[in-house]
């Protein structure tokens, strides 16, 4: 295996393979001479990571893919001292990410050659949340204090990590087999729990198995775009397998509807998902849903809006007091995690010293990268847009072209799940670094898009 490994020169082969025999060797003689078991441990852990990196240079796609299952189900995290912890699809990006990078020191080769403008503009977003760190730093309040570092180096990471799983997406993804492969293990494993806890006696043995904030938003949100985006448009599926996925969409549109009640933030993005897809297929049936939704559209926004007027309300002051702490410093932010700080400067309710968030993905943005991370983070989504409306008028007949049209509709969902501060780049200070487990969705499946288009490419 070690001479088929393609960052491994053919030259070298026979020494990488024998130095890697010799340590686990050494490894093991050592475990057993110690007769510790926490050195036991130890030796069979870095054994383990060895073959695990062997693995995934050999099969670069099983990164991304083995993401989604360690998300959902694997328990695992690193405490910080704080009420955050490192999860384990945490751990895991970060590990994908420092082992692309590597490939990629060891084989010049492999660099992408050409990057698309949402690469740019991740590249660029990137770049301004880094000087927001050091902006950060400085006292622009006087009376204010900063958070930790720790904090503010968790909020640029969750920044980082996001951008790096795109990228080893859509540069680690080769063929499409890889990527039927990712969105088959989603479906399955997310369209369990979708289906499940509408059974009463599944329910509780499911919300003991997956992680807690692995569910979320964002996981309903992809769900039935990327279900309804392969029933839809891959033809090539058999009849019934089409008709299933059309079923699971409609499904977990209503499980997340029922899930939690008036969980707005929840059913509203994968609505707007599902609507976006019918419309890409036809505008006739999408003005027939529109004109059915517009008679019970007043009734259920006041039903939204008196339901959550407590929320709306305190949110708007929010942004008001936001909006004052921002002219701070505009251009580049205060830097991440730190306007949380600066809050109980302010009254919100009556109220002094309280410290609060903006639920408001958007808002936050410009709090902490300033108005050019608003704008890179902006670039992103309509470059993205733009990409994959034209990359799916070419696409050709089957999964390529469900993908691309269900990403699109993924895509709508971000822009929209924003405005309710469920977090495509969740902040240290409400969701935390645990919202990761759920926010790396969106980054990987449009990540995927560039994978799709450049196999696309090959293939042509």
């Amino acid at each position: 295996m070690i001479r088929r490994l393609p960052i491994i020169p053919a030259v070298s082969a026979r020494l990488a393979a024998i130095t890697i025999s010799l340590a686990v060797l050494l490894i093991v003689a050592l475990v057993a001479l110690s007769g510790s078991t926490m050195l036991t441990l130890l030796g069979l852990g870095v054994i383990g990571l060895g073959m695990v990196i062997l693995l995934l240079l050999r099969w670069p796609a099983l990164g991304p893919i083995l993401l989604i299952p360690i998300a959902f189900f694997v328990p695992y995290s690193i405490g910080t001292g704080t009420h955050s912890e490192i999860s384990a699809p945490f751990v895991w990006a970060m590990g994908i990410i420092l082992l692309w990078i590597a490939t990629i020191i060891a084989d010049p080769t492999r660099r992408p050659s050409h990057l698309t403008r949402p690469q740019i503009a991740l590249l660029v977003l990137s770049a301004i949340f880094i000087v927001a760190l050091f902006v950060g730093q400085g006292n622009w309040m006087p009376l204010a204090g900063k958070a930790p570092l720790t904090a503010q180096l968790g909020g640029l990471a969750l920044v980082l990590l996001s951008v790096g799983v795109f990228f080893v997406t859509a540069e680690q993804m080769q063929e499409e087999r890889g990527l039927i492969a990712l969105v088959g293990v989603f479906l399955l494993l997310g369209g369990v729990f979708a289906v499940g806890v509408l059974i009463p006696p599944l329910k509780p043995y499911l919300l003991r198995l997956y992680e807690p904030g692995s569910i979320s938003s964002q996981c309903f949100a992809w769900l039935p775009a990327l279900a309804l985006g392969q029933a839809v448009f891959n033809r090539r599926l058999h009849p019934i397998l089409r008709i299933s996925l059309a079923g699971l969409s409609a499904i977990a549109l209503y499980s997340v509807y029922v899930s939690v009640p008036g969980w707005v933030s929840g059913w509203l993005p994968a609505l707007v998902g599902v609507l976006v897809i019918i419309v890409l297929r036809s505008r006739w049936t999408f003005l027939v849903i529109l004109g059915g939704g517009l008679l019970f559209a007043p009734q259920a926004l006041q039903s939204v809006l008196s339901a959550d007027a407590y929320s709306y309300t305190t949110r708007m002051q929010a942004w008001q007091i936001l909006v004052e702490i921002i002219k701070a410093n505009p251009i580049l932010g205060l830097g991440p995690a730190n306007y949380y700080w600066y809050t109980p400067l302010f009254p919100i309710s009556g109220y002094y010293g309280l410290q609060f968030n903006s639920h408001n993905q958007y808002v936050d943005l410009v709090a902490q990268a300033g108005i050019l991370g608003f704008v890179a983070y902006l670039w992103f989504l309509v470059s993205m847009g733009l990409f994959s409306w034209q990359a799916g008028r070419r696409a050709p007949e089957g999964f390529a072209r469900g993908y691309i049209y269900g990403a699109i509709g993924g895509l709508a969902t971000i822009v929209v799940a924003g405005m309710f501060g469920d977090w495509i780049l969740p902040f240290v200070y409400n969701v935390g670094l645990v919202g990761f487990k759920s926010s790396y969705l969106g980054w990987l499946f449009l990540g995927g898009v560039i994978a799709m288009v450049r196999i696309m490419d090959r293939e042509a």
